[in-house]
């Protein structure tokens, strides 16, 4: 059995990490039953260690590093490809590859914007994520953090909107989930890559830090019932 070793950042209330790039390989290695060590990684030095990037999750392998949640999830598809997480049939492989896709380059900038730039939910995420940080300088690296989220979000785009087209823009986005979660997976009678793509999202979400979205998704019955269904094939 290979030695896995997930490292992430830590676990926030309701869920194994703060980053759903890391719950969406919770769910990828505990679909395929394969066990792995957690390994919680509290600052920008420690990530750089293993990413020089300074991003997370990275997969170890046995002492094989691999950056990059869509990467990892390939490499341990090409290496353990029973259960499948890529579909067989082309056509919904390709779609299943599109909605990953969606879910790490669309759907997640708006859970960042929920996180770092709604005022009255930030405080709550930053208390949550940054504990690890030593409490002297807390509240600089709580401004400096906030600083650099608004950064990219500006520079993706999204930031440049205000919280309420925000928020439209992403309950349009849980209609579309809602419309195509007809009561078996994103991409046919199986999960896929993009159930757990979505998914990690989604439960990110659903959280006690961002309430809003939360009590907006459970207003779509169909969404949170494949919701429920996929947290129950990544059990």
């Amino acid at each position: 059995m290979a030695d896995i070793k997930l490292y992430q950042f830590g676990p926030v209330t309701g869920r194994e990490t703060g980053s759903p790039f890391c719950v969406k390989l919770h769910y990828a290695l505990r679909y395929k039953r394969l066990p792995f060590e957690a390994v919680n990684l509290g600052n920008p030095s420690q990530v750089k260690k293993y990413n020089p990037r300074g991003k997370l999750p990275v997969l170890g392998y046995d002492g094989t590093l691999i950056p990059d949640s869509t990467d990892a999830v390939r490499y341990v598809e090409q290496r353990h490809p029973e259960p499948r997480l890529y579909p067989t049939d082309e056509r919904e492989r390709a779609q299943a590859l599109m909605m990953e896709d969606w879910a790490d380059e669309s759907l997640y900038w708006h859970i960042v914007y929920e996180n770092w730039l709604i005022d009255d939910q930030f405080d709550m995420f930053a208390a949550e994520v940054l504990t690890s940080i030593p409490g002297p300088i807390r509240p600089l690296v709580k401004i400096i953090a906030r600083r650099g989220s608004r950064a990219n979000l500006v520079g993706q785009g999204l930031g440049r909107v205000k919280p309420d087209e925000h928020r439209k823009m992403l309950w349009e986005s849980m209609d579309w989930l809602n419309s195509i979660a007809d009561g078996g997976f994103l991409c046919g009678k199986e999960p896929s890559v993009a159930d757990a793509a979505v998914a990690a999202q989604i439960t990110c979400l659903v959280s006690p830090l961002t309430p809003v979205a939360s009590a907006e998704a459970h207003k779509r019955p169909r969404l949170m019932a494949w919701h429920e269904r996929a947290m129950a094939a990544f059990a």
